[in-house]
């Protein structure tokens, strides 16, 4: 794989130095040719060939299960990460006196899933990090017999850190604890093997590094974990024999897909199903050593300029795809807000500016992105 080639992907980087792709990155161009195509078709030709369009929705199934190591039964499609976390909190067996462990900081999709369920009697318990760094001694301390979950990020959105998912889910495994994990930050960007990380379920919407659209993505259900899970939302795709429209038999799915309960997102399916192909195509250990490059320029352009860095970066397998970095008193939004008219997209979170380059970028665009916040500051006095 060489850059060239992953840039010629990217219709973005004809107009924009995009270093935001923690926040929404952008589609690729065969994300917009697949969705486009399947538009066009449905407009002109109605339900002709919509079986064409369900297949590239089973081959997005399929891309995404060799991009996590996972098997395609253990995956399905999803509306959004929430939507596959409020499916492990509301159909894991959890009652009164039990306690889920979470950590301050993180995004809310993985906090109040599991703050609701108080209404069965369900403690939520907050560790908090130290030093922006989330542990498995600090999961360990936090642990004890009434604990049935823990729920993380696999990447922290407001520092960057990278969480030791082998050993929090090897952790978790001995002690008969289910991992959830919201990976939407990791996946599409960093390694991930749910074969050999004992992860349980996780949920990733697909618009961030997987550059696909909003409004899809998917989950990951262990499979020993599938019947163990109550499937709140039944509807007519979630049962085998679902093309039988008129004798009713509740016999569910055996596979993820039980949790597909309607319509399927024909058209952004479509989309996000090139996107990961592309992706799984490049590889994910080149995507990873690419950003994690580019993570080090920043950090080195950063801290030249007398940056403060508040993401941990002592240990780089901590490292991730998005660095924060903070000059102070300063207004970061109103920093990032002049950016944009200059063609530079970057975001404002955990106190500083929040940089998060794709393997695709280049080391002269983060380069020039510095040299646009120069000309901002030097604007501003």
């Amino acid at each position: 794989m060489d850059v060239a080639t992953a840039r010629s992907a990217m219709p973005i980087t004809q107009n924009r130095i995009y270093l935001d792709h923690a926040a929404v990155g952008p589609l690729s161009g065969p994300c917009r040719d697949a969705m486009v195509d399947a538009a066009r078709d449905i407009c002109e030709e109605g339900s002709t060939h919509l079986p064409r369009w369900w297949e590239a929705g089973d081959r997005g199934r399929s891309a995404f299960a060799r991009l996590i190591g996972a098997g395609e039964d253990e995956i399905a499609y999803i509306k959004s990460t929430s939507q596959g976390l409020l499916l492990a909190a509301n159909g894991l067996p959890l009652g009164e006196g039990d306690r889920v462990v979470v950590c301050r900081g993180e995004f809310p999709a993985n906090v109040y899933p599991w703050l609701a369920l108080r209404r069965k009697g369900v403690e939520t318990r907050f560790l908090d990090p130290i030093g922006g760094r989330i542990t498995v001694d600090l999961i360990r301390e936090g642990l004890d017999d009434t604990v049935k979950v823990v729920a993380l990020s696999y990447v922290q959105f407001g520092t960057g850190f990278r969480t030791d998912l082998d050993s929090i889910g090897s952790l978790c495994r001995e002690r008969g604890i289910t991992f959830v994990v919201d990976v939407i930050q990791g996946v599409g960007a960093m390694p991930l093997d749910v074969s050999r990380t004992p992860i349980d379920m996780a949920a990733a919407n697909g618009h961030k590094w997987m550059l696909g659209p909003e409004g899809v993505g998917f989950v990951y259900c262990r499979r020993e974990l599938l019947d163990t899970l109550e499937p709140v939302h039944v509807g007519w795709l979630s049962v085998t024999d679902a093309m039988d429209f008129t004798e009713y038999d509740l016999t569910l799915r055996p596979d993820a897909r039980r949790f597909e309960e309607g319509a399927p997102q024909t058209i952004p399916a479509a989309g996000l199903a090139a996107s990961v192909e592309m992706l799984a195509g490049w590889g994910v250990e080149w995507i990873s050593s690419r950003i994690l490059e580019l993570t080090d320029v920043v950090i080195e352009e950063a801290e030249r300029r007398g940056f403060e860095v508040l993401t941990p970066t002592a240990r780089r397998e901590e490292r991730s795809g998005i660095v924060i970095a903070s000059l102070g008193e300063v207004d970061h939004q109103a920093i990032a807000d002049a950016l944009r008219p200059r063609g530079v997209n970057v975001s404002t979170r955990g106190g500083g500016l929040r940089f998060s380059p794709h393997a695709y970028n280049t080391v002269d665009e983060v380069i020039h992105a510095f040299e646009a916040i120069d000309g901002v500051l030097l604007g501003d006095r």
